[in-house]
């Protein structure tokens, strides 16, 4: 699960657009399943084997932290930590706005 060689801007936004779609969806499953650990554990299982081989499947900004951290390759690779991390909290952010209109309100 480390960051893609390919140094290329085509690259960079794949990359990206597969990180935002799937913290887009895993958080989306959070909020929507109220719970039930199934359906969290099956989005990322599925999510985690589409997105594997493209950007690494991180979906979490710690994880890529961690993972940026442990390669050891400083410099050469911060433009992707940071682009990684604006594409999950805007996936995480936009996944949760959805869901905010999806599960009903108890209070009304």
């Amino acid at each position: 699960m480390e960051f893609p060689q390919k140094d290329s801007k085509a690259s960079l936004i794949k990359v990206n657009l597969y990180e935002f779609i799937g913290t887009f969806f895993l958080t989306l499953t959070v909020n929507v399943s109220q719970g039930k650990h199934f359906n969290i554990g099956f989005m990322y299982f599925m999510l985690i084997l589409v997105a594997k081989d493209v950007s690494g499947a991180h979906f979490n900004p710690a994880i890529s932290l961690a993972i940026y951290l442990f390669e050891g390759r400083w410099i050469s690779n911060l433009k992707w930590l940071l682009s990684y991390n604006m594409m999950q909290y805007a996936g995480a952010f936009l996944g949760c706005y959805y869901s905010h209109y999806l599960v009903p309100n108890p209070e009304e």
